[in-house]
Formats: C-alpha cells, sequence, structure tokens
C-alpha cells in the first residue's frame, strides 16, 4: 500500500522513503540481522524512530569490520551486498545470499567452516524437527484453532514478522500471545541452518492467531499447551518467557517471573539469556527484575554496551533520573563504547534525554572528533544548544551544521522550526521550503509549513501544499494524518474526518490511525462513532503507553471518565514517566 511500517533499526531505505517495496525489502533486513549476528549491534543508532530511518536512507554503512576487526573479509563482501542502499544492488533472491554466504564460509579455515552449519541455497521453507510435536504441544489450545484457514494463519504469520525487534534491543509485544510466533521463527531458522527442508503440516500458528481472536479467557488457557510444548522441548527458552507473557497478561506476576527464571536456568552462563530476560522483563514492568538481568548479561559480556542505554530508559521511565545518569557514565567508561563513534551519539542523545547538557555536548564532541563526516553531531549540538540558550543557541549550531553539511535536509527542517518559535515565520518559510526541496518525503515538513502559511494569511498557498503533499504520496498514511491535522487546524472537521478516514484504510492495523478519527469525531458531535473507533483503537493499543493515553482525553471529552481512568492506568503501567496520565486521573477525581 506504501505505508510505512516496520522496525527502524531493521528497514530498508526504500520503506524509510515510503515507495513501494518488494521481496529486496526483506534481503536489506536479513542483511540487518547478518551485520548483528556479526558485530553485536545494528549499525545505525539514534534517539528516535526517524532519526534512525533517515540514517538507513542517508549515511554511510559502518563497515562490519570496522566493529568486528576479526570478522573475515569474505563475510563482511556478504553483508555489504545485502545492504546495498540500491535495491539493484543487492542479492536479488534470498537463495542468492544464501548461495554467497554459504560459499564465503566454505572458503575460511577448517574451524570455522565446520563451526557455521551449511546453508542450502534453494531451501525456502521450514519442517518442524522430528522429535517436536508441535500439535501435541498446543493440544490445550485445538478448539481455540478450529475453523481457521490456513490462508489467515499464513497472514498472521506474515503481519507479526515485522514486529520482532525494536531500536533499542528489548521485545515489543503488540498484542499479548504475539511473540510466540518468536519460538517458531527461532526453531525453524535453526532447523533452517541445520539442513531441513519442507513446511509443516501442523503448527502452533493457530494456536497464537487463536488467542488474538478470542482475547484474554483463552489466552489464560493456553499455560497447559505452553507446559506441554516445555515438557517437550525444554531447551526452547522463548517458550519459558512466553508463557511468563501470558501469566502477566492474568495479572500473575509472581509466576511470570519464576517462568522467566526458570528458562534462565536452562543457559545460566551465556550473556543473551539474561538479556532476552531482561528484555521480557522490561516489557512485563518488573522494572528491577529486568535491571538484575541486564547486569548479569554485562558481567558476561561486558561488550554488551548497548545494554546500557536499556538500564538508563528504564530509570528514566520510573523517574529515577539520578541512577539513569550513573549509569550512562558507566558506560561511557567502557572502552570499546567510547571508542564507537555511533555510540558516544546515542550516549549524547541519552544524556539529553535527562537535560544533563553538558554530558551531552561532550559525548557529541568526541563523537564528532572520531567521525567528523557525520552531520547527525551536529543535529545533537544543536538539540544541546537550544537547550541551553534556546532558539537562538539552536539557530546557530544548525547554521555551523549547514555550513559543513549543506545537503543535509535535517538543519533545514530544524532551522524552520527554531525560526518559528523565534516568530519569525518568513525564515521558517523559507528553512521549510529548503528542506521539502533536499527531501520531499517527509510528510511531516508539509503540514508546518503549511500551518505558518495560514499564520501569515497566506491560507491558499498552505491548501495547495498540503494538496501536492497528497498527490505526491497517495498510499502514505502519514500523508493522509498531515492532511487531515492542518484541516482540523483551520476548523475543517468534515474534510479532516475524510481524510482520516483514508488513513485508516490504509493503516487498518495502526491504532492511532483509529484515535485520531475518534477525535475528529468527537469535534464533530459524532459521539456512538467516536466510541467505536476508541474501542478500535484500544483493540490496537497494547505496547504503547502514549497511545493509551490519549485514548484516555479522547474519553474525558466524551464525558466517559471510567474508560478513561482504565487507559490511562494502562499507560502508566508501561511508562510510570508519562505525567499526563496522572494528570488525567486527577481530571477524573481519582
Amino acid at each position: 500500500s506504501g505505508t510505512v511500517a516496520g522496525t527502524p533499526a531493521y528497514m530498508s531505505p526504500e520503506q524509510g522513503r515510503g515507495e513501494k517495496v518488494d521481496s529486496r525489502r526483506d534481503i536489506y533486513s536479513l542483511g540487518i540481522v547478518l551485520y548483528e549476528m556479526a558485530t553485536g549491534v545494528v549499525p545505525f543508532h539514534a534517539e528516535t524512530p526517524m532519526a534512525v530511518v533517515v540514517k538507513h536512507i542517508i549515511d554511510p554503512l559502518p563497515l562490519p569490520r570496522s566493529r568486528n576487526p576479526e570478522l573475515p573479509e569474505e563475510i563482511e563482501r556478504v553483508i555489504l551486498k545485502a545492504l546495498s542502499k540500491e535495491r539493484a544492488d543487492r542479492f536479488q533472491e534470498a537463495g542468492e545470499l544464501a548461495k554467497a554466504l554459504n560459499e564465503a564460509v566454505k572458503g575460511l579455515p577448517g574451524g570455522v567452516a565446520e563451526a557455521v552449519p551449511a546453508v542450502t541455497a534453494g531451501q525456502t521453507t521450514i519442517e518442524a524437527a522430528d522429535d517436536v510435536d508441535i500439535a501435541a504441544q498446543a493440544a490445550a489450545a485445538q478448539k481455540v484453532a478450529e475453523g481457521l484457514k490456513e490462508s489467515e494463519i499464513e497472514s498472521a504469520a506474515t503481519q507479526e514478522a515485522g514486529g520482532f525487534l525494536s531500536g533499542r534491543g528489548r521485545i515489543a509485544a503488540v498484542v499479548a500471545g504475539s511473540l510466540l510466533l518468536i519460538a517458531i521463527v527461532a526453531v525453524g531458522a535453526a532447523q533452517l541452518l541445520s539442513g531441513s527442508s519442507g513446511v509443516p503440516e501442523t503448527s502452533v500458528l493457530p494456536f497464537v492467531d487463536g488467542i488474538l481472536e478470542t482475547g484474554l479467557e483463552e489466552a489464560l488457557s493456553a499455560v497447559e499447551g505452553l507446559d506441554a510444548a516445555i515438557e517437550n522441548n525444554p531447551e526452547n527458552l522463548e517458550l519459558y518467557f512466553e508463557r511468563a507473557r501470558v501469566h502477566a497478561e492474568a495479572g500473575e506476576f509472581d509466576l511470570a517471573y519464576e517462568s522467566i527464571l526458570q528458562g534462565i536456568e536452562v543457559i545460566p552462563e551465556e550473556a543473551w539469556v539474561h538479556e532476552n530476560a531482561g528484555n521480557t522483563l522490561w516489557e512485563l514492568g518488573l522494572f528491577d527484575e529486568a535491571v538484575s538481568e541486564y547486569r548479569r548479561a554485562l558481567e558476561l559480556d561486558p561488550q554488551s554496551y548497548w545494554l546500557y542505554y536499556n538500564m538508563a530508559e528504564i530509570y528514566r521511565e520510573t523517574g529515577r533520573q539520578d541512577e539513569a545518569a550513573a549509569v550512562l557514565f558507566e558506560a561511557i567508561e567502557n572502552p570499546s563504547l567510547a571508542a564507537d563513534p555511533d555510540e558516544l551519539d546515542s550516549i549524547g542523545w541519552s544524556f539529553l534525554s535527562l537535560e544533563m547538557v553538558n554530558e551531552a555536548e561532550a559525548a557529541f564532541n568526541r563523537a564528532l572528533e572520531a567521525d567528523p563526516d557525520n552531520p547527525t553531531r551536529y543535529e545533537g549540538l544543536a538539540e544541546a544548544a537550544y537547550l541551553r540558550g534556546g532558539a537562538p543557541a539552536g539557530i546557530e549550531m544548525v547554521e555551523a551544521g549547514i555550513q559543513r553539511f549543506p545537503e543535509h535536509a535535517p538543519f533545514q527542517e530544524s532551522s524552520g522550526y527554531f525560526y518559528w518559535e523565534l516568530g519569525d515565520l518568513e525564515q521558517a518559510v523559507l528553512a521549510f521550503n529548503k528542506a521539502i526541496e533536499l527531501d520531499s518525503s517527509n510528510s511531516g515538513i508539509y503540514g508546518s509549513l503549511a500551518s505558518i502559511l495560514v499564520e501569515t494569511g497566506r491560507e491558499a498557498e498552505a491548501r495547495e501544499l498540503i494538496r501536492r503533499g497528497l498527490e505526491r504520496y497517495p498510499n502514505v498514511r502519514e500523508s493522509y494524518v498531515v492532511a487531515a491535522d492542518f484541516y482540523m487546524g483551520i476548523g475543517e472537521v468534515g474534510e479532516a474526518i475524510a481524510l482520516f478516514e483514508r488513513s485508516v484504510e490504509l493503516s487498518p492495523e495502526d491504532g492511532w490511525s483509529h484515535a485520531y478519527l475518534a477525535r475528529a469525531l468527537v469535534d464533530a458531535g459524532n459521539q456512538n462513532r467516536a466510541r467505536l473507533m476508541l474501542g478500535e483503537a484500544s483493540a490496537r493499543s497494547f505496547g504503547d503507553p502514549w497511545l493509551d493515553e490519549f485514548i484516555g482525553w479522547t474519553y474525558i471529552d466524551l464525558g466517559d471518565c471510567e474508560q478513561a481512568v482504565d487507559h490511562f492506568v494502562r499507560a502508566l503501567f508501561m511508562d510510570p514517566s508519562i505525567d499526563s496520565a496522572e494528570q488525567g486521573i486527577r481530571e477524573c477525581g481519582g
């Protein structure tokens, strides 16, 4: 459809640009996974998901061997081809990548080749291992799966496969049962690498799909199926973690934690086990326990420095700013991290999130010294300057960035916002126009520029700009949201509703699309339909505290404090730092 959807750290450049994609998008994403396996990190880090996407589009790829000098050149060449920014330069089929990787491994010294199982180039399907009876494992949940069509099962697997990982390393669940798919994919990947082929006649995918269809009551009965699965396959760690999620959904957090501890005991001396345990504990809101597991992972592998960010973010979310800062100071002393300019850049943004401007500037400057040809360092310095001295200081640093990198669109965008804040609307218009000229794919700039044009009495120009944005990206959800926001701002709610409806059509699984439409319907006085849309948004809000916060305030506008408080509580459970959710509860007398 052209809608941008995916995990930013693994997203191809063409996805980020909102272009029509094909299977070569998956070649790129698999290349990112190979890069991460070979180096321990994904290639691009930034403070925001959009900034990560932009890096995939425009930043040169950091060479894998610059992060892991022991990586054989033969393997690096395969990764680099998979990660070509232009689709035509990549492997054109997964089989080509498999063949190239297999040949690269075979050409290595004997011990290395034997350590990596061969991959059959034509192999594209997965067969269940003979000793794993998946149907038996899911016996307790078979009634849930009855009646599901095979096509629906395949669709569920395809839709869920894009969201397994996030940029900061934590697993983000979209629905309570969705991550059981990871276990199936992980087992399948292991079987793929070991040479099995074929597709299973039965699988637990109907079981997962059943959880999505039938809700919490049936999800609780899934524990029996997971118990059976663990008994048959006691070394599959994800089964323990998935059982923990089911317990947590039922409010049984003691049992959830116990299940995670049982999983850890399967391989207690591997850092990645404790990291995954920490990811799951964080996801479940067991923050101190998550930090403990990250600490254990770092003890076992001090090179896992991305875990410092996870711990700092947990402390920040839970209002423990001093502890978050202490973790970042600890991280910057890690020799491996301190030598990596991209990681220093990430540390800088983490300091900024704590409003520690001096420390952030020091980190960005160190990154700039190590890698002077990367414009994102100036972006961080501009934000730090803004926090220190307001918009004038931000403009001064942005101008320095523009002098060094005149074709870098984010500088012009930031300049536009700074001038807007100062009230210099003409300069803001010039900056936003230049940003669109350099990067016309950023739909948000169209909305910002249109708002300024309205402020300066140039509404006709603003309407024309919004029209051009829709014409340029007719199948991109974000362009319709931007346009709808514009019409809401000028009081044309009916036009805004039509545009929000189109965004729902383009991205029906996006809870925000339904929530935005509900907000517009409230303004139009259509309360009944607004409630329906909020129900749709709520069903898709799992794992997104800010969406629950937005839904809560919309329910307040409907005069329904009971529903509002429920959503504010959900938001605070996932992120206790959301002050506006607490304010909403107080508004309702809580």
